[in-house]
């Protein structure tokens, strides 16, 4: 519980998907909802049992194919929803997507970070005299750019050390195998 009075709560999902959100949803009664991923399966919750959802988003929805059309009709009639009064997407041409697959222009608020404050506006950073220390917590896999991460430390050490500590399942030994000089299996 915070100082304020809001309480936190985690979920965790790991293994039950949407149907383990919508699971600690129910045990909650919530009056709203913040929905930052347009699931269809949390607004059919949500609208079946009247609870307001302020949907944040950071999606662009595309129309390539019959099938995303099908998806996103699906959810535009549930963004449209009475229990929805307005929709955050981030930037213009995300927003304009929304509109694209069928939301109500008027429900739609684009947000973004101001744009004419760019970095040369700044004033340059000078590292402190701290060795940095970078932390990946995470699965460990090529695919999630671990190698890549111990290459790019490598790059950044040349001129002053940096620390990296990672931590997460590697039950391949991928990083030892790098590490070691061994050929890395794909993952």
């Amino acid at each position: 519980k915070l100082s304020n009075g809001v309480i936190v709560e985690g979920i965790d999902v790991r293994d039950g998907g949407f149907s383990a959100v919508i699971k600690a949803i129910s045990s909650m009664y919530p009056t709203y909802i913040v929905l930052r991923t347009p699931s269809r399966e949390i607004l059919n919750y949500a609208n079946r049992n009247s609870i307001k959802i302020l949907p944040i988003l950071a999606d662009s929805f595309d129309n390539n194919s019959i099938k995303q059309r099908i998806k996103n009709w699906l959810l535009s009639r549930l963004l449209n929803s009475n229990n929805i009064n307005c929709i955050g997407n981030h930037n213009l041409n995300a927003s304009s997507s929304l509109t694209a697959i069928g939301i109500k222009a008027e429900k739609i608020i684009p947000w973004d970070w101001p744009h004419e404050k760019k970095p040369e506006h700044f004033p340059e950073k000078t590292q402190a005299s701290l060795t940095p220390k970078i932390f990946y917590a995470g699965q460990i896999s090529k695919a999630k750019g671990v190698l890549d991460l111990i290459d790019a430390i490598s790059i950044l050490s040349v001129d002053s050390p940096v620390i990296l500590q990672i931590a997460g399942n590697d039950k391949d030994f991928l990083v030892k195998k790098y590490l070691h000089g061994k050929p890395a299996e794909k993952n």
